[in-house]
């Protein structure tokens, strides 16, 4: 048995880390985290809500209810080295403001930019169903045309409003994010609140001898 074992030779340690390199699923697996970033995601009069909570791997090997992680640790990011690069990215999209006359320093998130950059994520939850996995889509305004009789009703999918993103509930755990450009604005100017109803006259035809 002793004579069976031999040194690996230093070409094939390189061959392997090159096959490696090239085929990343033959590397070793990553050792699972035991810690996670989730969002809660709530909804209400067309508007979502977003809080951060830090889940940890119990002995049984589920995840904890968590508990909420401040603001101005997503800034810092404080003792936050098991987040995905996607949750880095939401850094950018909280705002610090310093309150001289309190003599203090606040932090806000906002909805608006970090709902972009959320879009797909993997760990989002409904906050009043933590169990329940919330999927957030990208969508596009649609130009509704309806037919009755002779006359054709067209009107703009979305309803405008002053901000420039629009959440639509596709079903009680998944959202579509929509974002208006000026575009879309001057298209649903056009066609008015109550949208626009035109007469529909089918073209003649001629048949020649």
């Amino acid at each position: 048995m002793v004579a069976k074992i031999q040194a690996e030779e230093p070409w094939k340690k390189s061959l392997r880390a090159l096959i490696q390199t090239a085929d990343p699923s033959l590397a070793t697996a990553p050792k699972a985290l035991d810690k996670r970033l989730i969002w809660l995601v709530g909804y209400e009069n067309g508007s979502l809500t977003l809080e951060p909570v830090e889940q940890k791997r119990t002995a049984r090997g589920i995840w904890s209810k968590g508990r909420p992680v401040s603001l101005s640790r997503i800034f810092s990011g404080d003792k936050l080295e098991f987040v995905t690069e996607q949750d880095q990215t939401v850094r950018a999209a909280v705002e610090r403001e310093v309150r001289y006359h309190y003599y203090g320093t606040q932090y806000r998130l906002s909805t608006e930019k970090a709902i972009l950059t959320l879009i797909g994520h993997p760990l989002l939850f409904l906050k009043e169903s933590p169990g329940t996995s919330v999927e957030l889509v990208r969508g596009e305004p649609e130009i509704i045309v309806t037919r009755s009789g002779k006359e054709l009703h067209i009107q703009f999918s979305t309803q405008m409003t002053d901000s420039p993103i629009v959440v639509e509930k596709d079903s009680p755990s998944r959202f579509k994010v929509l974002e208006l450009s000026e575009e879309h604005r001057r298209m649903a100017r056009i066609l008015g609140e109550k949208g626009l109803t035109v007469r529909h006259r089918p073209r003649k035809m001629c048949w020649m001898p």
